[in-house]
């Protein structure tokens, strides 16, 4: 835990603070929808206006990796994400209601970490004990966690239970030949197909590239079955 909110606060905020986008492809995401901003004035890349811009892209960059193209999938939807730092993006998503399961939320608001938002909350607790009812969210969304998490098994246990039937499940994950500090489980595509045996394949693709130069990514859309 140490090391994870080490890295949002000294590494990923401190270089947001800077002007700077911690990644690259946020102009590439934002412009063809129209929303990356027109005046390039001194204020377009001031730290408020980059944290939106980041937290607006991480959503199309999710929906882009698991190969979905309409930009509004969120919208309007109630989505719980799992595990997700200090990026927000549920708050620029258009989701009707956002919860993000994270363990570091108390630290984060803390450190001025989350944006603001009435329709989103944080609940501070393991994805492997989720506090909310059987079937109550349209879509859960997984990105590059499920490799920090306690039990993966459980957490993906505990993300049927909450998922409406028929509700969809956003896994991306690195596929690791070793793990690490802060990615406590290495992975490989055998280990993520028996954690997600319970859910429908819609659409799942495997790229080169993680947190090592040896590493791939999973990138998959499930499906719980409907009842009946």
């Amino acid at each position: 835990m140490r090391h994870e909110l080490g890295f949002w606060v000294h590494q990923w905020d401190a270089k947001l603070k800077s002007g700077q986008f911690w990644n690259g492809d946020i102009e590439t995401l934002l412009r063809p929808l129209g929303e990356w901003p027109t005046n390039e004035g001194e204020n377009s890349h001031d730290y408020a206006s980059v944290r939106w811009l980041e937290a607006r892209a991480h959503g199309l960059r999710i929906l882009k990796e698991v190969g979905v193209t309409e930009p509004t999938f969120f919208a309007q939807k109630i989505v719980a994400d799992i595990g997700p730092g200090a990026i927000c993006f549920l708050e620029a998503s258009g989701a009707r209601i956002g919860i993000g399961i994270e363990p570091l939320a108390q630290q984060f608001a803390a450190h001025n970490l989350l944006l603001p938002s009435k329709h989103v909350t944080y609940l501070p607790v393991a994805a492997e004990d989720i506090p909310l009812v059987d079937c109550s969210i349209d879509i859960a969304v997984s990105r590059n966690n499920l490799d920090h998490v306690a039990d993966p098994l459980i957490t993906v246990s505990e993300v049927y239970r909450i998922l409406k039937p028929g509700g969809f499940f956003i896994l991306i994950v690195h596929l690791e030949p070793e793990p690490s500090i802060t990615e406590p489980h290495a992975f490989d595509v055998e280990d993520v197909h028996r954690l997600i045996r319970g859910f429908v394949t819609i659409r799942e693709v495997i790229e080169h590239g993680g947190r090592t130069a040896s590493a791939d990514t999973l990138a998959g859309i499930y499906h719980k079955p409907t009842v009946g």
